[in-house]
């Protein structure tokens, strides 16, 4: 018998000791697996601020299925150049409905897509980074780390993903006032993804800004196509819309055509920066749970070629009261990964 505890004492100590030795040798955040290095360089950034906090009067996005998305930077005010600063940002999920939202989270790099503007609504052109990034979760979407389940319940605030450095996205060289918008993934809805509140900061140590000029602005390419947006002047009962969209590729790209704004995604920001609620017709169009009337065919756009919609704005938003508004359009793919054309962002005046 005392043997017997003898033995089991023992036994209990080498646990112990195999345990310590490896919790010496391992650290939570190191797994004891081989580490892939990741398919693209990672660029070096200069030091950073501390992490941004969410104000009590945070602007959010837009809300979909109750689920609304902000960003939040720590200052208004960032250097480039030799000397230049991180542009990091913090995010925030909530759920302003009245039934808890379900779904996944992947990886900041994949769950995130950016857009930047520089005042006249021209997009900044992506980093080499960037692209080297969004054509690797074309080809290959495995690059995703992880992928968890969430459940956000109604009025629950849960803090997201950081994003390192906007510069590592963007070629950022002008100094100038510029708008930040970033979509975010909600896997599990066909509708695909959400937008933040417009952040608009100020980029000093840059050459001086260029001139545009007044020809048409075009969104960045995506896939081979890009999107521009203009809107005329508001008139009673109308805010008239027209986008084009262009085959930029090298490739006849195969476009399936229906009432729109079935594969587009309208966001429009009041002044403050506020998401225009939307109509009843706008929401529809975007809810994956109503039957679909699919009418409509399939268009081969040929290189160089362009397709055109004309809307009214008042159609899709309950714009109620006069003011400034900013207004961006993007074209849905069948999947996140394959990314998405983004417009330029219009400016204009409701009187």
């Amino acid at each position: 018998m005392h043997f017997r505890r003898l033995r089991d004492i023992v036994a209990v100590c080498l646990a112990f000791a195999c345990i310590s030795c490896f919790a010496q040798t391992t650290s939570p955040l190191t797994p004891p697996w081989p580490q892939t290095p990741p398919p693209f360089p990672l660029p070096q950034a200069a030091p950073s601020d501390p992490e941004p906090t969410l104000s009590h009067n945070a602007t959010w996005g837009e809300q979909y299925h109750g689920l609304a998305f902000t960003v939040q930077l720590i200052r208004d005010t960032y250097r480039i150049g030799e000397h230049g600063e991180h542009i990091d940002a913090a995010t925030w999920l909530t759920n302003f409905g009245t039934k808890p939202v379900e779904f996944s989270v992947t990886g900041p790099d994949s769950d995130h897509r950016y857009a930047l503007f520089y005042a006249d609504g021209h997009p900044v052109p992506p980093s080499k980074f960037a692209r080297e990034v969004e054509e690797h979760l074309r080809t290959d979407p495995i690059i995703i780390t992880r992928n968890f389940p969430v459940t956000l319940k109604p009025g629950e605030i849960q803090r997201g993903d950081s994003i390192n450095d906007i510069q590592r996205w963007f070629d950022i060289t002008e100094s100038g006032t510029y708008t930040l918008i970033v979509m975010r993934s909600v896997p599990g809805f066909w509708n695909g993804f959400i937008v933040s509140n417009p952040i608009t900061l100020q980029i000093t140590g840059g050459k001086a800004p260029s001139t545009t000029g007044t020809a048409p602005a075009w969104g960045n390419p995506t896939n081979g196509l890009v999107l521009s947006l203009t809107v005329g002047e508001p008139v009673a009962g109308a805010i008239n819309c027209h986008l084009r969209l262009k085959n930029v590729g090298d490739d006849v790209k195969t476009i399936f055509s229906t009432t729109f704004p079935r594969f587009f995604h309208l966001a429009l920001f009041d002044a403050a920066g506020n998401a225009v609620p939307k109509t009843q017709r706008t929401l529809d169009a975007e809810d994956e749970t109503l039957p679909r009337d699919e009418q409509g065919g399939i268009d081969k756009l040929a290189p160089d070629k362009t397709l055109d919609d004309d809307f009214n704005l008042r159609d899709f938003f309950q714009i109620t009261k006069g003011g400034t508004y900013r207004l961006m359009v993007m074209r849905r793919e069948d999947s996140w990964f394959k990314g998405f054309a983004v417009s330029n962002m219009v400016t204009f005046t409701v009187h």
